[in-house]
């Protein structure tokens, strides 16, 4: 539905922010030690992707959660498959 609201090139700037959210949900459950200096790089990683969120000429909120929820849905499922 995503592709529906929001351009392809957005889309793929969103799944930019993967790494970003499987080293959080990592680091959170306690299947990686959380490092400071990770998270500094990851974080650049993240502003990047709110900073494109941000130009996005034809933003629209109802593509941009689905969007959302699918990455979230992406990064468990690898967390997950990582722990099994």
């Amino acid at each position: 539905r995503a592709y529906m609201y929001l351009s392809v090139s957005f889309i793929q700037m969103v799944k930019g922010s993967h790494s970003v959210i499987v080293y959080c949900i990592n680091a959170a459950i306690g299947a990686e030690l959380f490092l400071w200096g990770k998270f500094r790089i990851v974080c650049v990683v993240y502003l990047g992707v709110i900073l494109a969120v941000t130009g996005e000429l034809r933003f629209h909120m109802f593509g941009f959660l689905c969007q959302a929820s699918s990455s979230l849905s992406e990064c468990m499922r690898v967390v997950l498959m990582k722990r099994l």
